[in-house]
């Protein structure tokens, strides 16, 4: 689950303040697909961006199973999100000297601490390649991957340690239906498994998938079905 308490984000863009986040106040549970939707620069990506832990809200709170992951010390902040936080980015961010496999793993590489074997993560990685139609891809370098296909390991990166949270922005832009669908069927496993999923999207086809729907506009988010259900 994950809750913000008058979450608020302020910038400078020019001479003028611009909100990113103005009170914001939601609460989303465990294994529940949410859709941030608005027009480019409502300030979607910054939301996502502060539930991640990337970047810290002027003032507010943001809980992850009730760790409050502001008052964590930079060191702990980067361990809470490495094990708890999927983020599976707009651009490309894969290691392309590496391989598909080698790419999947790097999460696990960065603090190992024992509570998870060799065995487990090895198949939980062939696992989720064969979900995303990428497993007979895992030891060729990401560098001659197709847009797609980099796309589909960026999400299996990002679900390589079960994560409480899965970030997605725009996980779908610039694909085809093909896949699409798959990138849509992997975020249904995160949540299937119990993860919260919350996905920004500008795409209307991803919207079915959703349980919830959000609106960002102007620093405000408003609850699609709380707003029908007041109107």
């Amino acid at each position: 689950m994950i809750k913000t308490d008058d979450l608020s984000k302020s910038f400078l863009r020019g001479d003028k303040k611009v909100n990113a986040a103005d009170n914001i106040n939601i609460e989303i549970g465990d294994g529940i697909i949410a859709a941030f939707i608005g027009h480019s620069g409502s300030g979607k990506s910054s939301l996502v961006n502060m539930l991640g832990g990337l970047i810290k809200p002027d003032t507010g709170s943001v809980l992850i199973d009730g760790t409050d992951i502001y008052s964590l010390s930079e060191n702990e902040l980067c361990r809470f999100r490495n094990k708890n936080i999927g983020i599976i980015p707009q651009n490309r961010c894969d290691l392309g000297k590496l391989t598909v496999k080698e790419n999947i793993l790097l999460p696990v590489s960065f603090y190992m601490d024992g509570t998870v074997s060799d065995t487990d993560i090895f198949k939980r990685a062939d696992d989720l390649m064969q979900k995303a139609g990428i497993y007979h891809l895992r030891d060729c370098k990401t560098e001659i991957l197709s847009g797609g296909e980099q796309r589909r390991v960026s999400v299996v990166r990002a679900m390589i340690q079960s994560p409480h949270l899965l970030l997605a922005d725009e996980p779908t832009n610039d694909l085809d239906e093909e896949n699409s669908d798959i990138v849509i069927e992997l975020l249904k496993t995160a949540a299937g498994d119990g993860a919260t999923v919350i996905l920004v999207t500008h795409e209307k086809d991803i919207l079915p998938a959703a349980d919830e729907i959000y609106r960002i506009e102007y620093g405000k988010c408003v609850n699609e079905k709380d707003a029908l259900k007041a109107s």
